[in-house]
């Protein structure tokens, strides 16, 4: 699979940068995207998850999903499927917002709507977006966010 990279850096540190503007304690854990890391990590019940990475569709299983990596840094398809077997009877209602920065991501996402978060900011559907707006998008959500704007 062939996609143009995703400038995580760019995006973490603009993030990192608002978060900072405000003057409040915010509390900010960056990990690379793995089902474990991201396990391990929705057990914290953190408030808010942001994830950023590719979405695709498998053309094989005709079912969509983010590309994580493996334990040896090899694609990892986080499907549906297998986010309802990682977090089977847990309850992620503690999350209020999960921002899934990546393209045809809405299906995948949705289904942490099935295990409890609260609200979901996704990439719809068949969409494909730019890296550079999807990183300009988050930048004026966090922004609007934390100035005490709704998520509508």
């Amino acid at each position: 699979m062939k996609n143009d990279p995703v400038d995580y850096a760019g995006e973490i540190n603009t993030i990192l940068k608002i978060l900072k503007s405000i003057q409040k304690e915010v509390k900010v854990h960056i990990e690379c995207a793995t089902g474990d890391h991201l396990a391990k990590f929705l057990k914290q019940t953190p408030k808010v998850l942001h994830m950023s990475c590719h979405g695709a569709l498998d053309n094989d299983t005709n079912e969509y999903f983010l590309e994580f990596e493996n334990h040896k840094a090899e694609l990892f398809k986080l499907t549906p499927s297998i986010i309802r077997k990682l977090f089977k009877g847990e309850d992620l209602s503690e999350i209020e917002i999960m921002f899934v920065n990546a393209c045809h991501s809405e299906a995948v996402a949705k289904t942490f709507l099935e295990l409890g978060v609260k609200c979901l900011i996704v990439v719809e559907g068949e969409t494909k977006i730019d890296d550079t707006y999807a990183k300009e998008f988050s930048q004026l959500f966090y922004l609007e966010l934390l100035d005490s704007k709704t998520v509508s």
